[in-house]
């Protein structure tokens, strides 16, 4: 037992590891995401442009700071990495009764050094927390009755705190209710329950989600990132393998029928934990590939504990799935360093220029790259808009700063030198506050 207990707090310190190096190397590790959700954290009240998103997860956080009090943001980016812990340790208490400690480690092991997972994990953002809701969810499902029904919970505040998370979990339970028919009961009775909790809130949210996707699949939607979700999530071959080795060769003549839409659940005599599985992580590869939205390969993160769960439950069958288990363990901390180190981020310097932003008398619109334009609302105050400075010089750039009413510009040396007439207000570093018209 003991051995156990140092084996699972070394394996929480690899995955910890991971994703504070970036805080160690950089001032602050970021994406665009991450000041919008500080900035909602701010105010309750804020919402995007565009988009209406969920309000619990900042909600939530807020029950731990008194209202008055400033959040400060490079603590709360700090806290973000130990919601996959939270993960990871409810993975381990659900595995390891019904599989044993070796598995429920390896699981957890892989699970925390997905590139992946790791990737997500680094930054404030709201998609561990999804992912966590998500897991819990599906998890309480193999509780037996009534306490499977536990699982309401988990399945509301999904949908109270991230979309993309609600609608893969929405496509896993249609999937699975095919093998437990309660869990079509658990999702109405969940969303029944976000409607309450949220006193109504939830249905804007929901009609604006409806809304959104409609548009990706009848109208004009970003290019597919099918490819960055294969290169990110290598663990996906552990499922795979479970179906070629394990599944297939015993139960063909039964998916025959099920593939014939004649369904006899008692024909299907895999255990209920690992259909469960296979269905979440095979629900996740065919949004994959099927989501024409745009960055499909978000889908394929949600599936990250299943597919750690194959890889690792494969262990038993001999010494050539321990090795492929240890060349995907190498594989998933090689690229997760690789990312860690390479994460986008905020220097000090960036992060001064921003604040000194602030100072400036309104109405101020500041022009910026795509990636911090959150960033110059968050630390300044003032409207932004993103250009790539690459792409547009001379008179295509001084027609964009009349039309959009720029007034200053927030960039590093290298785009300084394409904007004419600029004057410098400050300069940190490498990074300047520019005067345009």
């Amino acid at each position: 037992m003991i051995v156990e207990v140092v084996l699972f707090i070394l394996v929480i310190t690899a995955g910890l590891i991971l994703r504070y190096l970036p805080h160690i190397l950089h001032y602050f590790p970021m994406t665009p995401d991450t000041f919008f959700h500080l900035i909602r954290l701010r105010d309750l009240k804020y919402e995007s442009e565009i988009h209406t998103y969920p309000k619990f997860f900042h909600q939530f956080i807020r029950l731990f700071v008194r209202k008055k009090d400033p959040i400060p943001e490079r603590v709360l980016n700090r806290f973000a990495p130990f919601i996959d812990v939270v993960t990871a340790i409810s993975l381990y208490l659900f595995l390891r009764l019904p599989f044993g400690s070796i598995i429920a480690l390896a699981t957890v092991l892989l699970f925390l050094v997905t590139p992946i997972v790791v990737r997500n994990g680094i930054p404030f953002t709201i998609r561990p927390m999804g992912l966590l809701l998500v897991t819990l969810a599906l998890l309480c499902l193999t509780l037996p009755f009534p306490f499977n029904w536990i699982a309401i919970i988990p399945y509301a505040l999904t949908l109270l705190t991230h979309k993309l998370s609600t609608q893969t979990l929405f496509f896993i339970s249609l999937g699975f209710a095919f093998f437990d028919l309660q869990t079509i009961f658990i999702y109405l009775a969940g969303f029944l329950v976000a409607i309450l909790l949220s006193k109504g809130y939830y249905l804007r949210v929901l009609r604006h989600h409806v809304t959104r996707v409609y548009k990706f699949f009848t109208g004009k939607h970003y290019p597919n990132l099918r490819g960055r979700g294969l290169l990110l999530t290598p663990t996906v071959i552990g499922l795979l393998l479970y179906l070629v080795v394990q599944w297939i060769p015993v139960y063909f003549p039964q998916l025959m029928v099920i593939l014939g839409f004649v369904i006899w659940i008692p024909m299907i005599v895999v255990p209920y934990f690992q259909t469960l599985l296979i269905v979440w992580g095979s629900v996740c590869i065919l949004l994959l590939i099927l989501w024409i939205g745009g960055e499909s390969y978000k889908h394929l993160y949600i599936g990250a504990p299943a597919f750690a769960f194959f890889c690792a439950y494969l262990l038993q069958n001999g010494i050539f799935f321990f090795a492929l288990y240890l060349v995907s363990l190498v594989g998933c901390v090689a690229v997760s360093a690789y990312l860690s180190f390479r994460f986008p981020h905020l220097s000090k310097d960036q992060v001064e220029v921003l604040r000194a932003a602030k100072q400036l008398d309104d109405p101020t619109t500041v022009m910026t790259f795509k990636s911090i334009i959150r960033a110059v609302e968050y630390f300044a105050g003032k409207s932004s808009i993103w250009v790539d400075f690459s792409k547009t010089r001379g008179d295509a750039l001084m027609q964009l700063i009349i039309e959009k009413k720029v007034t200053h510009a927030i960039v590093d040396k290298q785009s300084k030198e394409v904007i004419p007439q600029a004057k410098t207000i400050q300069q940190e570093g490498d990074w300047f506050l520019l005067e345009v018209r």
